[in-house]
């Protein structure tokens, strides 16, 4: 064995030791799966990515709930109206429902957790700053909430899966010293390590955002499915032979959606196992940030476009479907007149010919998530193929919470980032908006820094009709525009494989973030 292998034995050995030491022992109602990145915040105001929201969906209830097509389905609402202009929307919420702390759901507390994140503003809260003033979410009688916008926002029903409600008397009874006046600080530090919400799982532990524990909640007013688990465990790991060696010993009984295809491929051959593919409406894109050279000349970021193999991506490196630009193509929007991006070196020279970095010495960094086997496989095909341009590429793994504080200036956004996008709402503009609009968040999925008056035209322009034939024209164009300025290259339309114990039952694909991991739906059987 050379050292390079000796090496990386030990290092995946330590691991294996570190992992299965935080497992608690295992019993007949305990599923343990791994995730791949940290929790940065379990406070429902302030979810953005996939673990974050996995648990919120896992321990708070939205006003509105989903169904695994993406329709909306009664949740802490049963019931609710629109005004004709769409501007107005009053919510009927379902009495008795009990919080993990005590005390039972109100229209008080819908109001308490909508006025809480439009103060707090982060996470989901952008989707309401601009719309909604404070006081004009009320309680107009006992068991109502009204909203009242200040413009039509076609998609305001279906953000509100994300307005998780939270028992307000007693998070006012945990608050800090903060900003927010009578407030305080609106309980931020006590939801670091504690929730308040109504969901089918209690928070048991969170270890320094690796390791998340949730138990069940026996009083969860929607019920359980027979065999339902009493304790779910969440670890962060990212090492494919550690997943693969706790999969075998039977520590593990799900895996991640990140694994490596041989990861896949090595469960699915074991006898006890199962490999389930679902074709999502998550995309893995190279984010091109527009705002530094060389990607702030659009020549440039079509000749990367046109240089990458996005045959070998999709077939062996991280298999799933071909994109026609930056939305999936099942949603009901899709342009399906947008081309399927090909590798065509020539069109890569010609398009590079006409930028005005022609001729130049041209050196980028590609930052991806550390310890991602087909992450760095798709940086190492993109540093080859961008090599005949002349374009020398540096290969920059980096912890999530690294992108993530990346991602909010310009100057430390790297010239290409790999990131999955996943709609956090069952709406096409959670696409749109979210990644490309001049105003919106600067987070990691917005990391190409788009800034085109056009396209914030079209945004604005579908967000503010409530006519579908009218938006599907719009978002359509929206979809040509965004191909033709190439901001994003979309490499494939995520395949999802997870891989399950065959004993784990339940799961169901939800064309929303994370939904999918809500573990009320999970049995053992």
């Amino acid at each position: 064995m050379n050292r390079t292998s000796l090496k990386t034995s030990l290092i995946s050995a330590m691991m294996l030791l570190a992992f299965s030491a935080a497992l608690p022992n295992a019993h007949a109602a305990s599923l343990t799966l791994n995730a791949v990145q940290n929790f940065g915040t379990i406070d429902p105001a302030k979810v953005t990515d996939y673990t974050q929201y996995m648990a919120a969906v896992n321990l708070y209830d939205g006003l509105v709930g989903i169904a695994p097509d993406g329709a909306l389905k009664p949740g802490i609402a049963t019931k609710w109206t629109a005004s004709a202009d769409g501007k107005t929307f009053t919510f009927t919420i379902k009495s008795g429902v009990p919080f993990h702390s005590g005390g039972t759901v109100s229209a008080a507390d819908v109001v308490y957790s909508m006025k809480r994140a439009l103060a707090i503003n982060q996470g989901p809260s952008f989707l309401w700053t601009d719309i909604l003033k404070p006081e004009n979410v009320t309680s107009p009688a006992a068991g109502q909430v009204k909203f009242v916008l200040n413009k039509t926002f076609s998609p305001f029903l279906n953000t509100l899966p994300l307005l998780f409600v939270l028992n307000s008397k007693a998070l006012a009874s945990h608050q800090a010293t903060g900003k927010f006046g009578s407030n305080g600080d609106y309980g931020q530090a006590w939801l670091n390590n504690h929730d308040e919400g109504s969901g089918p799982y209690t928070l048991g532990k969170l270890i320094d955002g690796s390791q998340l524990t949730i138990n069940r909640f026996p009083k969860y007013f929607q019920g359980f499915p027979k065999g339902a688990y009493d304790t779910v465990n969440v670890i962060i790991n990212t090492n494919d032979a550690t997943v693969q060696t706790l999969a075998k010993t039977g520590q593990l009984q799900m895996t991640s959606q990140f694994q490596a295809t041989e990861t896949y491929d090595a469960l699915a051959k074991q006898p006890d196992w199962k490999v389930v593919k679902t074709l999502t409406n998550s995309v893995f894109y190279l984010k091109l940030n527009t705002q530094r050279p060389p990607f702030d000349d659009v020549h440039m970021r079509r000749a990367v476009a046109a240089a990458i193999d996005y045959a070998t991506i999709q077939s062996s490196i991280y298999p799933g479907a071909a994109a026609k630009g930056v939305l999936a193509p099942g949603s009901a929007v899709s342009n399906p007149n947008i081309p399927v991006l090909k590798q065509d070196m020539a069109k890569a020279k010609a398009e590079m010919a006409q930028s005005k970095y022609a001729g130049k010495p041209i050196n980028i960094t590609l930052m991806y998530v550390a310890d991602t086997p087909f992450e760095q496989k798709v940086g190492l095909l993109v540093q080859s193929n961008l090599a005949p341009l002349g374009i020398t590429v540096t290969l920059q793994p980096a912890p999530w919470t690294r992108i993530t504080e990346a991602a909010t200036k310009v100057e430390t956004t790297p010239e290409i980032a790999e990131i999955f996008f996943q709609p956090t709402y069952p709406s096409a503009n959670s696409v749109f908006y979210t990644q490309y609009a001049s105003d919106a968040p600067h987070t990691w999925a917005s990391m190409s820094w788009l800034k085109d008056t056009q396209v914030d035209n079209m945004i604005k322009q579908a967000l503010a009709t409530t006519d579908p034939a009218k938006q599907k024209t719009i978002y359509q164009g929206l979809q040509q525009r965004l191909y033709d300025l190439m901001p994003d290259i979309p490499l494939v339309v995520q395949e999802q494989q997870l891989g399950f114990r065959k004993d784990v039952q339940g799961y169901q694909y939800y064309p929303v973030q994370s939904f999918d991991f809500n573990f009320r739906n999970y049995y053992q059987k």
